[in-house]
């Protein structure tokens, strides 16, 4: 037993210095330095960025506000938009609504949604059945794949042509899931450990909130990349396995936490936000910081454009930017830092839902002019073809 227990001993020093190893080779998104280096300055140069930005009403959207809305998912000009638990089909130059994913029969409460790009099936996580359920472009059920009802699940994403990569709310280790769509099985590539639980509505939202989804998926020129909360590694899976891709460097102090199943929030709290490849060798980076200022906790959400290597491409006041205000003057093009914002990176679109009644809103006369004003305004914005250039 002795001797076991030594050769057990050796095991996981050795396996604990690979990991360490292993960190020391990968890319790192350097959190803790570019809070240290931040530049406060606003973004404001649409033309270099751009080439097309507009806006339309969605139509049948008045009963709804901009933060009912959930995943936003393009293909040319069909934009799909989960609003609340419902998935919409618009057309993107005219807003006007195609087709909504629901049937007479059922009720559906979808929570995330992907879509095979060449059929335009639509696959979506359902919650009230704990299914994945295909529908055709008419919004018509094709199939179906039953999961594990022990888990609550939280985001759904294509990882290859036949493969869906399921993520789940549980805590405080990530739980993941394949399905595979030619079998019609599920298995699972992370496991829960002996502390592992599933957070009920009010903790889940006091995450989402206060420190950043529990969760971050993105979709890269080389595969899925998805960051747990409580990791500092930056995975891509794959249908069979995972691996190591960035680490993200945070402060110890600031790194969040969770202490008898509760968030912690005496200290700072630091936390990525969002991940997304602009172009072939540009990254976007969306990351939050809290701080007191006296005597009260200020969250501020920060942008960093990368390079390849996950390092800011240039440390000009001009090109490193930590709060972005691209702004049009005169009408409703902007993004500011507290926006919710969606990323195709297939088709270089970024996009943003907002409501029409705000303060402070100039409409252009093209929507001024639209009897529908209650509905909610879509925003997006085409990046140039030459953005590296643009970059460099």
């Amino acid at each position: 037993m002795r001797k076991l227990g030594i050769i057990l001993s050796l095991l996981s020093i050795i396996i604990l210095y690979n990991c360490s190893d292993d960190k020391k080779n990968l890319k790192v998104i350097d959190l803790q330095k570019f809070n240290k280096d931040k530049i406060v300055s606003l973004e404001d140069r649409y033309n270099e960025y751009f080439k097309e930005y507009k806006a339309v009403f969605l139509e049948k959207t008045d009963s709804f506000s901009q933060n009912d809305v959930k995943q936003i998912i393009s293909i040319e000009n069909e934009v799909y938009i989960l609003v609340k638990n419902k998935i919409r089909r618009y057309n993107l130059i005219t807003g006007l609504l195609d087709v909504t994913f629901q049937t007479q029969d059922a009720n559906y409460d979808f929570i995330s949604f992907d879509i095979d790009r060449d059929s335009k099936i639509v696959y979506a996580l359902e919650a009230k059945s704990t299914k994945i359920i295909s529908q055709d472009t008419l919004g018509k059920q094709i199939d179906e794949i039953k999961l594990d009802p022990a888990y609550k699940y939280d985001k759904l994403v294509f990882l290859d042509k036949t493969h869906l990569l399921l993520t789940t709310c549980s805590l405080p280790v990530p739980v993941t899931f394949v399905a595979d769509l030619r079998e019609g099985n599920v298995k699972q590539i992370d496991y829960p450990s002996k502390k592992s639980f599933t957070p009920d509505k009010e903790l889940y939202d006091t995450i989402l909130s206060k420190i950043a989804p529990v969760n971050i998926i993105t979709k890269s020129d080389s595969g899925v990349l998805v960051k747990y909360l409580f990791e500092d590694i930056v995975y891509r899976y794959k249908f069979d396995t995972k691996d190591s891709v960035i680490l993200v460097n945070i402060d110890k102090a600031n790194r969040p936490k969770l202490i008898k199943k509760k968030v912690k929030s005496k200290a700072g709290q630091m936390a990525l936000t969002g991940l997304w490849q602009l172009s072939e060798d540009k990254w976007l980076v969306r990351w939050n910081h809290e701080f007191k200022h006296k005597e009260k906790l200020i969250t501020i959400k920060l942008f960093t454009i990368c390079n390849n290597q996950m390092e800011v491409y240039n440390n000009t006041v001009s090109y490193n930017t930590t709060i972005m205000e691209w702004y049009l003057p005169g009408t409703v093009f902007s993004i500011g830092a507290y926006d919710l914002i969606y990323i195709n990176s297939i088709e270089r679109k970024l996009f943003k839902v907002m409501n029409s009644n705000l303060p402070g809103i100039n409409l252009p006369p093209y929507l001024a002019e639209n009897p529908t004003q209650n509905n909610l305004i879509l925003c997006y914005f085409i990046l140039k073809n030459d953005f590296n250039q643009v970059l460099r």
